[in-house]
């Protein structure tokens, strides 16, 4: 079930928590613009650890625009603390890199051909800490 996303019902949440949490529960919706939007605004702040899943899970998904912007966010931040929450959790973490590369290689395998060039692995292994030789987290 989805909700309709109400920017009025975000603006009037007073609590950082709260909206959070709104904006991570929109990062589910049916709608891609919405995902985005709220991705964004989790992203735009100093986001507390329990929003790793929620942006993880985004990482992984077939909208290019999505995967862009948290990699734009991701690489100019301190993602030491993203690195071990993937370390802590490997069993999520690779199976989020391997629906990111099924994406990849379903979606945009015609745009982007080298797998090294696109902005998906470049997140993952700039930012997450991937690493394929060992193909585990460096």
């Amino acid at each position: 079930m989805y909700f309709i996303d109400d920017e009025k019902i975000y603006n009037e949440l007073e609590d950082k928590e709260e909206q959070f949490i709104y904006s991570c529960i929109y990062t589910r919706s049916c709608d891609g613009y919405v995902r985005q939007r709220h991705m964004r605004k989790i992203m735009e702040n100093d986001f507390p650890q329990w929003c790793m899943p929620y942006i993880l899970k985004l990482s992984s998904e077939y909208v290019v625009e999505i995967v862009d912007d948290i990699y734009k966010y991701m690489k100019v931040r301190d993602n030491t603390s993203f690195q071990l929450f993937c370390k802590n959790n490997p069993h999520i973490f690779r199976n989020s890199y391997s629906r990111m590369v099924s994406y990849w290689n379903e979606f945009y395998r015609c745009r982007c051909y080298k797998f090294h060039n696109y902005v998906g692995y470049r997140l993952y292994k700039e930012c997450f800490g991937y690493s394929r030789k060992y193909n585990r987290l460096s």
